[in-house]
């Protein structure tokens, strides 16, 4: 993706629509190595957004593993995308999404997750 550009991002982004688990959490994965490069940031959303409503334990984990990559560069970035899908995080992915926040907001994401469940 370093090499090719955007034309690259864009075909693997696809692979968020995919019925197969391991595709669908292909299209995060595969943003790891340019996780600090903002132009990719609405590709990179936009797959977040509709892999981490899935229910499979991988499908969430990648969304806080690309996440959690991220926050090295832009922490605002990140809990904005948290914060617009709390209710799908699983523990185990919000723990690998906010690993280098604070612990105060850690604990934070962590209220908002059980206060989004109670809700529904």
């Amino acid at each position: 993706m370093k090499r090719e550009g955007t034309a690259c991002a864009k075909g693997i982004l696809t692979w968020h629509l995919a019925e197969n688990l391991w595709q669908a959490r292909s299209s995060l994965v595969a943003f790891v190595p340019v996780a600090g490069e903002g132009k990719f940031y609405p590709m990179i959303e936009n797959s977040c957004k509709r892999i981490i409503q899935r229910e499979e334990r991988f499908a969430k984990t990648a969304v806080g593993w690309i996440l959690r990559d991220i926050s090295k560069y832009d922490q605002a970035y990140v809990d904005r995308v948290i914060r617009q899908n709390i209710k799908y995080f699983s523990p185990e992915s919000l723990k690998n999404a906010s690993k280098y926040f604070h612990p105060q907001e850690k604990n934070a994401y962590l209220k908002l997750r059980q206060d989004a469940q109670v809700i529904e």
